[in-house]
């Protein structure tokens, strides 16, 4: 079985250091026979729940970077990427299986160890954090990162300090910061981090303070245990209408402990996926004359980030390709959707200052009206002090 693993991820000849499986996704049944759920569950207890938390959740499409590209290419943060461990992992991959991938995530529990323990289609999957290593070829040392600073960074690392490393130096500071503003390595890091090694569906447009925390660690040449971070955003992914993320790394999984995929419906890898040379080019970099990526005549420091492409591309270099289509649908969306994200947490902090507000008038209210009462008593005693005086 540990041979079988191994020849899977061997890297192909045309991306070298990357793991695009050489098999061919068998084509999807038609719609008109689903698969029978019998199936897929042992108990009557994991249908049950996976028919009311998991049928329809949405499965995060996981993008990968295009390794024939970028060992091509002068790019600090693919190098930094290499230097961390990472490039097997973010070079990855591979078509999925949407059904079997909520099958996993509907069965499995992770211990406080990191023991991931599921099951698909009867077949018990164990994975210890040693398997899981072994798989996903992930770093396994180094900060136990949960999205919170780790003891031994607070030396060095606060959020006024990872915001000026992150930020341009012609962007002005503003209370919010956008990734149009961050420096460009930084921001193409920002890309892989929210598409690939920590994927998330909305707001990401805006960095987020583990997102911060994690391309400073990442630049500074902090050890990270990325096996361990993925394991804790798999299992925070179990919480109510959470997307699911890594479905690659399920189909690796399947694969290890022989799960039979071969009647399932699949999702193939599909060209919006790639991150590549258009990928970089739609945040409205440029080429300089010394092949180096710079910000473009058409994109201020303070644009907004997923809304804005370069403009000043060469008349030969004008045709859009299909790959230039979906990377700007997917920036609109995320453009979208970081808004939603804003007007929803105004609200929050709305509703939460009215409450707070609401509570301290009824505690004052309640102060007045004790106040009051003691009052009444006072006056009652010298009513009958009054009263039971003898008279003169």
């Amino acid at each position: 079985m540990g041979d079988r693993a191994k020849k899977k991820q061997k890297p192909s000849s045309s991306h070298e250091g990357g793991r695009r499986r050489q098999r061919s996704p068998t084509p999807s049944p038609p719609p008109s026979s689903p698969h029978p759920v019998h199936d897929l569950f042992s108990t009557v207890e994991q249908q049950e729940k996976f028919a009311k938390h998991f049928v329809n959740r949405e499965v995060l499409e996981s993008k990968y970077l295009d390794a024939e590209y970028f060992e091509e290419s002068n790019f600090e943060f693919y190098q930094i990427l290499c230097a961390a461990g990472l490039k097997e992992f973010v070079c990855l991959s591979d078509s999925f299986y949407p059904e079997l991938v909520r099958v996993f995530y509907n069965n499995m529990v992770i211990s406080h160890t990191g023991v991931i323990r599921t099951e698909v289609k009867g077949v018990k999957i164990k994975i210890s954090p040693k398997v899981f290593n072994e798989i996903t070829l992930l770093p396994s040392k180094g900060a136990p990162f949960e999205g919170r600073i780790v003891d031994e960074w607070k030396e060095d690392y606060n959020s006024i300090s990872g915001r000026k490393f992150v930020r341009r130096e012609d962007a002005e500071v503003l209370p919010r910061l956008t990734a149009g503003q961050m420096k460009v390595q930084h921001r193409i890091l920002h890309y892989v981090l929210t598409r690939i090694l920590c994927p998330r569906s909305t707001n990401i447009g805006q960095p987020t303070e583990e997102d911060i925390m994690l391309i400073w660690a990442l630049f500074n040449g902090k050890e990270i245990n990325w096996g361990h971070l993925i394991r804790y955003k798999m299992k925070k992914a179990l919480k109510d209408k959470a997307k699911l993320p890594y479905p690659h790394l399920i189909t690796l999984f399947l694969d290890r402990f022989e799960v039979p995929i071969d009647n399932d419906p699949v999702t193939g890898i599909m060209t919006k996926q790639k991150m590549d040379y258009d990928t970089i080019r739609s945040f409205g970099y440029v080429q300089n004359p010394h092949g180096e990526w710079v910000i473009g005549k058409q994109n201020p420091p303070n644009a907004e980030d997923e809304a804005t492409e370069d403009e000043d591309i060469d008349e030969d270099n004008s045709s859009t390709t299909l790959s230039d289509v979906m990377n700007r649908i997917d920036q609109i969306q995320t453009f979208v959707a970081s808004r939603f994200d804003g007007i929803q947490t105004r609200f929050d902090q709305l509703e939460t200052t009215m409450g707070t507000r609401f509570d301290n008038f009824q505690t004052q209210f309640g102060n007045i009206d004790t106040a009051i009462g003691s009052m009444e008593e006072e006056l009652q005693h010298l009513r009958m002090r009054f009263d039971n005086a003898p008279q003169s």
